[in-house]
């Protein structure tokens, strides 16, 4: 494939992923060592949280809750280490102070659609809030 049509078919697949993708409305829950700038949503596809760090850290976890008549609920995730499943979230640790950080998420279910407010926290391995961000989703 030559660069021109390289490009071309690049500038495609981005333009198409963006055409169905929704910046959702956000709220921050707590962050502390790093801030969410952005999260981005493609129905039936992905959930992709932008986030800078304000501190250095050396691994992470995430957690799902869903929030049900104002209470958190744990919602399970396929893995517990953010860091460790690179090609399953899109994160690499150490995460460094300054750091502009992508963490993504397929969503794509043989389910029936439905729709959640979720809440999503990444933390240091003590324990400490490095984001946590709430906001309405829906799974297919």
């Amino acid at each position: 494939m030559s660069a021109v049509t390289c490009r071309s078919f690049l500038f495609l697949v981005v333009w198409l992923t963006g055409a169905n993708s929704h910046l959702l409305e956000f709220e921050d829950c707590g962050s502390v060592k790093g801030r969410v700038i952005q999260v981005d949503f493609v129905p039936c596809g992905y959930l992709n949280i932008e986030f800078n760090m304000l501190e250095t850290v050396q691994n992470a976890t995430i957690l799902m809750n869903q929030i049900v008549e104002g209470k958190p609920e744990p919602a399970p995730l396929p893995y517990i280490y953010a860091c460790n499943q690179y090609d399953f979230y899109g994160l690499r640790c150490p995460l460094r102070t300054g750091g502009r950080y992508n963490f993504s998420l397929d969503l794509a279910q043989e389910e029936p659609e439905f729709h959640l407010k979720g809440r999503f926290t990444l933390k240091d391995l003590p324990g400490h809030i490095i984001f946590c961000s709430q906001f309405n989703f829906w799974f297919c």
